[in-house]
């Protein structure tokens, strides 16, 4: 049973092996590329840092289940070449540039088809498949910033907060003056129980969008949970200026006068 284990142990340290030279070799790739908007390494490297780290999990995960588990050597193995041909087939795709008009327009209403579908998942609470389904629309567009706020929304009601704080993150950088980013975010950190992160996005996503309804709610929401007098009488009025057929503001207010 020794020489068995360590058989065992040596194929999997040469799968693992394996997977870490194909990782080597395609980020490597990934980094030799422009950007018109800025530099192409640095968003293909951010954006396959959101890919990557979602194989990685479930390749350790995998590794972990092979030297615990007690199934025949061969289905082991079988798993192990399973995971190495996904990995080679999500990367051997690596965003090749469309040459034609044609070609773009193929791409466009691929990227339009994949975000609608990813969209629909998100909404059935079909997380899992509605993460896949993103990341491709990335890989082919990685500007879509509506692939990345879906991602956020899907880690955070996944409560995943710390990969929906680096994703949305990085949507922010690639459109720093999207609102919908700061509110997401801000979102991020008031279910974290970070008060102060969530006042400061919200707030910048006021800046941004100040006659929106629901970006003044927010604040107004978290300036309540600090019980910040001020600001949630300074929102309050902001509020029942832009939206005043809102139902709730009655409400609203005797909760800023109880502050």
């Amino acid at each position: 049973m020794i020489w068995l284990d360590i058989t065992i142990l040596a194929l999997v340290i040469i799968a693992l092996a394996i997977l870490i030279a194909l990782f080597v070799k395609y980020r490597k790739k990934m980094t030799m590329l422009d950007l018109e908007a800025m530099p192409r390494a640095k968003l293909r490297s951010k954006k396959y840092q959101l890919i990557e780290k979602r194989l990685a999990r479930k390749t350790t995960s995998m590794s972990v289940g092979i030297k615990k588990a007690s199934v025949p050597l061969s289905e082991g193995l079988q798993k192990i070449y399973h995971k190495l041909q996904q990995l080679e087939r999500r990367y051997s795709h690596a965003d090749k540039k469309p040459q034609t008009q044609e070609e773009k327009e193929q791409r466009r209403s691929k990227v339009a088809a994949l975000l609608e579908d990813g969209a629909t998942k998100f909404k059935d609470e079909n997380y899992a498949d509605a993460e896949q389904v993103l990341l491709d629309v990335i890989r082919l567009s990685p500007k879509e910033i509506e692939a990345y706020e879906y991602l956020g929304e899907i880690y955070l009601a996944r409560k995943e907060y710390d990969h929906a704080i680096e994703t949305l993150k990085f949507a922010r950088e690639l459109n720093p003056n999207d609102d919908r980013i700061y509110l997401d975010l801000g979102n991020v950190f008031e279910q974290q129980g970070s008060l102060e992160r969530a006042t400061e996005n919200y707030k910048q996503c006021v800046k941004l969008a100040p006659n929106n309804p629901r970006n003044l709610s927010a604040l107004l929401n978290v300036a309540l949970a600090k019980k910040d007098r001020f600001l949630a009488r300074e929102t309050l009025w902001k509020l029942k200026e832009v939206n005043p057929e809102n139902q709730k503001l009655a409400e609203l207010d005797a909760q800023v006068k109880e502050l």
